[in-house]
């Protein structure tokens, strides 16, 4: 997947990026729940009709949970330590025994 060999610089830099995608993800989720939860108090106190918050709920949604997929698929840790231990696992698990 990344070639024959990986330096331990390279792991750390690839469980840094995956770290720093974590983050944005709950930025993301973050501001995807504030923003509703603020569209449908507005829209309910003041027409009454559900037909916008639900658009850009379940647009948003969508898009939300597409990111979130995407992440977390095969990956079920959060700090840069444990990525690039367990890219340095998996990447010496893969190597072929002399």
């Amino acid at each position: 997947m990344y070639g024959d060999q990986l330096t331990d610089n390279q792991l750390y830099t690839i469980a840094k990026k995956r770290v720093e995608d974590k983050k944005d993800f709950f930025f993301h989720l973050i501001i995807y729940i504030s923003i509703n939860i603020i569209l449908w108090i507005i829209t309910i106190s003041e027409s009454g009709k559900i037909i916008i918050p639900i658009s850009t709920t379940v647009g948003w949604g969508i898009g939300v949970l597409n990111q979130g997929i995407n992440l977390f698929y095969n990956e079920k840790s959060g700090s840069v330590e444990k990525e690039f231990k367990k890219l340095k696992r998996n990447f010496n698990e893969d190597e072929p025994e002399e």
